[in-house]
């Protein structure tokens, strides 16, 4: 279903059309149909130019298709509509790895983690442009912190276990 062919249709209003043709985009995105994708964006260009969601997609097709710097110009795009799009800089910034210019990849990281300071992505991919730039203490540190968030620590785990305990302590007596 493409957006001509919603367009055609007057029973379906214009926020209407354009929230179906993005969920058939994300749909096709999600089963790994990057070029019918990409070619049915590219087709709504004239009508999306000013959508977010849009430009977005469009980067995460082009990423997939390995075309980073055709990406990064989408994903710059999407950014000048919405600039706290964090998931926009996370990905912008692989893009940059991929190019082999980790410095902007991890100012880029560094913009997503001011956003959302537990963002694990962020974390995850500013390790990996630290360890291209060879600052590994840093590096390993990124990564850490990715991993803390995807399992927290021991003693967090701990802590909760023993406030858990005291809780049903508490209510038993």
């Amino acid at each position: 279903m493409s957006l001509a062919n919603l367009s055609s249709s007057p029973e379906v209003p214009n926020r209407s059309r354009f929230r179906l043709f993005y969920q058939k985009i994300l749909q096709l995105l999600s089963h790994h149909q990057y070029e019918i994708a990409l070619s049915q964006l590219n087709d709504a260009l004239p009508q999306c130019s000013d959508h977010f969601e849009f430009w977005y997609y469009r980067g995460d097709a082009l990423t997939n298709l390995a075309q980073y710097s055709q990406a990064l110009e989408s994903f710059g795009t999407a950014l000048k509509i919405q600039a706290e799009a964090v998931e926009a800089w996370v990905f912008r910034a692989v893009c940059w790895i991929y190019l082999e210019n980790p410095k902007e990849a991890l100012a880029d990281c560094d913009r997503a983690l001011q956003l959302v300071p537990h963002h694990q992505q962020a974390w995850f991919f500013r390790g990996v442009a630290l360890h291209r730039l060879g600052r590994y203490r840093e590096a390993y540190a990124s990564y850490d912190r990715a991993l803390d968030i995807q399992q927290p620590s021991i003693w967090r785990r701990l802590v909760y276990l023993i406030q858990t305990v005291l809780d049903r302590l508490g209510r038993l007596s």
